[in-house]
């Protein structure tokens, strides 16, 4: 059986730490540091204050820093450049906060414009179907994310952090552990990150609702 989850980063040092960073414009705790100009379906799209650049990006950091030992310390650890499962095999199409998306519509942006429309293609292609899903950011030759550096907290944080004990991972990941243990792992806490996150970011919508409301390439 394996032993109790280690889980790293209580939700009260998290906020602590993200809110009362240099350049941070509000403390965290009891405030949202977004609060969205306009309704969530509005084409216009508002750009990343300073601010809030900063914050989702040390949150982003920190998941790294979490992420970084597993991977090192495991050789055997399957989420590495090239394992691509997890984006092949979605419950759902991804779900996204605001400020995430402003983030990751910046990744989008910056591909080149045939990469651009393949992206839209396939999120047209995803609506009505049904699970699983493959993400419309997967390179489908190389197995790698288009968008990597831009990336939403939920690929950063899946395969190394546990919900209650329950782990947020693959049967892959579940398998490899029952072979090799998990007792000098320590996890990621998804609820305290998750919840951090929607304080600091507002509504959540899925990539395919957060397209519908994107401005297209005439505009």
């Amino acid at each position: 059986m394996r032993s109790r989850a280690r889980v790293a980063w209580p939700l009260e040092q998290l906020e602590q730490d993200l809110g009362t960073h240099s350049g941070c414009e509000v403390v965290v705790s009891g405030n949202l540091l977004w609060e969205p100009p306009v309704a969530a379906r509005s084409p216009i799209m508002e750009p990343l204050t300073e601010a809030q650049r900063k914050t989702l990006e040390d949150l982003y950091r920190r998941i790294d820093e979490r992420v970084s030992p597993i991977t090192a310390a495991h050789a055997w650890w399957p989420c590495r450049k090239g394992c691509d499962h997890c984006c092949r095999h979605l419950a759902a199409p991804l779900p996204v906060t605001r400020l995430e998306w402003t983030y990751l519509w910046e990744g989008f942006q910056a591909l080149p414009p045939e990469a651009r429309a393949e992206v839209r293609a396939r999120v047209a292609g995803l609506k009505g179907t049904q699970r699983p899903y493959t993400c419309p950011f997967l390179d489908r030759e190389s197995g790698g994310c288009r968008v990597y550096a831009h990336r939403p907290m939920a690929c950063r944080t899946y395969g190394f952090y546990v919900s209650r004990d329950q782990g947020n991972w693959c049967h892959f990941i579940r398998e490899l552990l029952e072979k090799h243990g998990d007792g000098d792992i320590l996890w990621g806490n998804q609820e305290a990150m998750e919840d951090t996150l929607a304080r600091l970011s507002g509504d959540t919508l899925s990539i395919l609702d957060w397209f519908d409301a994107a401005p297209t390439e005439a505009c």
